[in-house]
């Protein structure tokens, strides 16, 4: 029943637009299937796992939107399946079902954008897969085995994203409270397990370090991926990350909140963590303290909290919901579980009805990104598809990602966001200069200039740093005409206003209304004196 309401709705929103994320993840998984792999096509933090699924994803389902949420819809399945045999080991069938139910809900709400295939939805599957495998490893006969594919399940979650790596955190400190727990207490056996579960761990981000140095590509990839995600992680201060923490359980406009749709639901889970204290299940109490404590730090990692990094606690929430199903079946019978489970469950549905039921794509992209520019990135791809030829380059200047992959084009440089170029770090003019040299190289045939402040996201509102937009100001000056305007209308739920040149018809920028910058892209096609230039330059 849960899952046949899950595919549902997951496939009523098969076609909302991908968010910048989905388009970055897909855009490097098109770029592997043509033989190009991460640290070539792009330069960013996150670790190539999630690159490796979505090009899995678009080489058996296609290179589509549609595709890309399929296969999210079966990891969010398998994940429930899991989830369920985790709770079976701890709980009652009932129990264990209304955990699953409580799982697939709050990974489908939108308050957690849980319709993007964000890559903490394919962290949650090989992670609880390696922490059912050391569930399952004491008396087995093959226990040391079991452990090594425990660390190898967390290590390929770590591989998609680095939280994973808290996962694995986890389940080492489930394993070193049930040794401790053990009598009588068999150190060395224990440490021969504690070994098989490191080598599991380390063995996946080991294999790709050894690709990438075959490759030529280690010490870009260490860069990135290693050396500067310290600078990324410490860059928010605790003040500022409490405030991010804050806004994340209030956010500005009609936009949920994370416990708005499942306050109801949470309040039942702590009522399952309380009885569990008293409720003398350590082996329970132990999984679900170790899980519930390192699920928090990877929603806290960097003090952001996005609303996706919540999904990394939606596995700990569920149990304990398990929980509070058994402690009410053990107060007031099963009747009574079962009708409070149906109310916050139904609390939770009534909440997001619009979003689960009625919305359309675009209505759903709007009330969940707001004015971000991702339905009418579907509109500029198809143009910028249409006046290119494969061999052609585009750039985007600003954070888009999404249109490189929906155009089928491949960038003109590495740098497929300008976040990092608009950070406060020692090496952001460093940065700014290698994307300048990059374009100017490769003399892309369009440009497309974003000029709305949350693809930017610039460290100081008041007086950012101007170096890299300056160069694109003069450099789409000297070498490109702009040929079309894209006009994003909100607070509108609506498609934006799409002007594009014609002989008759010279399309403007938008004007200012009420003193309010207007929130438009430009389209520059690359001026035909311009291409002798780039040959000169290079």
């Amino acid at each position: 029943m849960t899952a046949l309401f899950i595919a549902a709705v997951r496939i009523r929103l098969l076609e909302v637009p991908l968010d910048r994320d989905e388009g970055e993840y897909a855009y490097v998984g098109q770029q592997l299937l043509q033989g190009i792999p991460p640290f070539a096509s792009i330069y960013h933090v996150k670790l190539p796992g999630i690159y490796a699924v979505y090009a899995a994803t678009l080489g058996l389902l296609g290179e589509t939107v549609s595709g890309i949420r399929i296969g999210l819809l079966a990891v969010n399945l398998a994940s429930g399946a899991v989830v369920f045999a985790i709770a079976r080991r701890f709980f009652a069938p009932l129990a264990s079902a209304l955990a699953t139910a409580a799982f697939a809900l709050l990974t489908l709400g939108q308050e957690l954008d849980g319709f993007s295939a964000n890559a903490e939805h394919f962290v949650l599957l090989p992670a609880l897969l390696g922490l059912l495998a050391l569930l399952a490893a004491p008396g087995s006969r093959r226990e040391r085995g079991l452990v090594f594919v425990a660390g190898l399940g967390l290590g390929i979650a770590t591989l998609v994203k680095q939280q994973g790596l808290f996962f694995a955190a986890a389940g080492a400190a489930y394993g070193l409270a049930f040794a401790w727990a053990e009598r009588p207490r068999q150190l060395a056996k224990r440490l021969r397990d504690g070994v098989a579960y490191a080598i599991g761990v380390t063995l996946p981000f080991a294999m790709v370090c050894t690709v990438f140095a075959a490759l030529g590509l280690f010490e870009r990839f260490w860069w990135w991926t290693v050396y500067y995600p310290r600078r990324y992680i410490s860059e928010i201060s605790w003040a500022d990350g409490w405030g991010n923490f804050w806004l994340s359980f209030h956010p500005a406009g009609e936009e949920l909140g994370v416990l708005d749709a499942h306050a109801p639901l949470l309040a039942f889970a702590a009522l399952g963590g309380i009885w569990l204290v008293g409720s003398g299940r350590r082996r329970a109490q132990a999984f679900l303290a170790s899980l519930g404590l390192f699920s928090a730090l990877a929603v806290a990692a960097g003090l952001h909290f996005f609303p996706h990094y919540y999904l990394l606690a939606t596995p700990a929430v569920a149990l304990a919901v398990g929980a509070g199903a058994e402690a009410l079946r053990a107060w007031r019978g099963l009747a009574l579980a079962v009708v409070a489970v149906a109310v916050v469950v139904g609390f939770a549905i009534h909440t997001q009805r619009a979003y689960l039921f009625t919305l359309d794509p675009i209505g759903v992209s709007r009330t969940s990104f707001a004015a971000n520019p991702f339905p009418e990135s579907v509109e500029i791809a198809r143009f910028l598809e249409a006046h290119t030829d494969p061999e052609d380059r585009i750039a985007v200047l600003g954070s888009e990602p999404q249109l490189y992959f929906l155009a089928k084009r491949r960038a003109a440089t590495g740098y497929v966001y300008t976040y990092e170029m608009m950070r406060e770090h020692p090496y952001v003019r460093a940065l700014q200069t290698e994307m300048i040299e990059e374009i100017e190289a490769a003399a892309p045939r369009y440009v497309v200039m974003v000029n709305i402040l949350a693809s930017w996201q610039p460290a100081r509102l008041e007086n950012p740093d101007r170096f890299l937009l300056e160069w694109a100001g003069r450099f789409l000056r000297e070498r490109y005409r702009r040929v079309g305007v894209v006009e994003i209308l909100w607070p509108r739920r609506t498609l934006g206003a799409f002007c594009w040149d014609s002989p008759d018809r010279r399309c403007r920028r938008p004007p200012r209304v009420g003193g309010q910058a207007p929130l438009w892209i430009g389209i520059h096609e690359r001026l035909p004196e311009a291409v002798d230039e780039a040959d000169a330059h290079s």
